[in-house]
């Protein structure tokens, strides 16, 4: 049986622009690095993935127990000091999508609905491409 991110993974594969060239990273030597590299002309940038089960209550945190692990923060946040993008892509088991900068990273594990949706750069696959492409 698939992970949860696995399965986030499998979606972004079969509903990416082809203009991306996405690579997921299986990597247990650097502490925090993202999931996902994505290439595309002249450019490239990085995707952590995560999959969440919405809380009962809108005012709670999101991300729970599937939150960033301070690896991954610390990596998104030197990333984004260094000028370069990052993003995090969260489903959640209702499968809306949330594409959140990187550089928010050591905030994201307290966003609630509201603050997530504020935040949000993308909710569909058309839309998250289009981001990345930088169009």
């Amino acid at each position: 049986m698939r992970l949860k991110e696995q399965r986030v993974w499998d979606s972004m594969k079969r509903n990416i622009d082809k203009r991306l060239w996405c690579r997921r990273i299986e990597n247990e030597v650097g502490a925090g690095e993202a999931d996902v590299w994505v290439g595309m002309k002249g450019d490239q940038t990085w995707v952590e993935l995560k999959s969440i089960i919405l809380p009962k209550k809108a005012t709670t945190k999101l991300m729970g127990d599937e939150g960033l692990r301070i690896s991954q923060i610390n990596w998104h946040l030197k990333m984004a000091s260094l000028g370069l993008r990052t993003y995090v892509l969260i489903r959640d088991n209702a499968l809306r999508l949330y594409l959140i900068e990187g550089k928010y990273a050591d905030v994201m594990n307290d966003f609630n609905m509201t603050e997530m949706q504020l935040h949000n750069e993308a909710d569909n696959w058309e839309d998250i491409s289009q981001c990345l492409l930088k169009e």
